[in-house]
């Protein structure tokens, strides 16, 4: 015969999660004063252009290493966010998180460019740089 689970762990007890207003709590001696705690966080849009595309195959083959190459180059958060059935249209976003504004808008930049001049097989039509908080 199995014990019943509340007789062998007895009481659970569950702590309310803190009000969301509230002050963040510290932990640890090396605890962040408020001015430490806030965090940037940048989005690039790229629209690109995939000329002579035939299927979505052929799309995903020239978009997935540029999606790629981003992430471990500049260590960023890539997603194709639009235009997925579209043959010949890709729109990726580039999301880059840091504790700095001018880190983050640096780095989106140094992913702009990286694309421009890295002769891939893709051509930027448009890009738009975000700062979100």
């Amino acid at each position: 015969m199995r014990p019943v689970l509340g007789s062998i762990c007895g009481e659970l007890h569950v702590e309310p999660l803190p009000h969301p207003l509230s002050k963040p709590h510290c932990f640890g001696a090396g605890c962040a004063t408020d001015d430490e705690n806030t965090v940037s966080v940048g989005l690039l849009t790229l629209e690109l252009y995939l000329g002579g595309t035939t299927s979505l195959k052929e799309k995903r083959s020239r978009v997935a290493p540029v999606v790629r190459r981003i992430r471990t180059k500049f260590n960023a958060s890539v997603c194709e966010s639009d235009a997925q059935d579209v043959l010949t249209r890709a729109e990726l976003s580039v999301v880059v998180v840091s504790t700095n504004d001018s880190h983050v808008h640096s780095q989106l930049q140094a992913v702009l460019n990286w694309v421009l001049d890295a002769r891939l097989d893709v051509e930027v039509l448009d890009s738009h740089v975000e700062l979100i908080a």
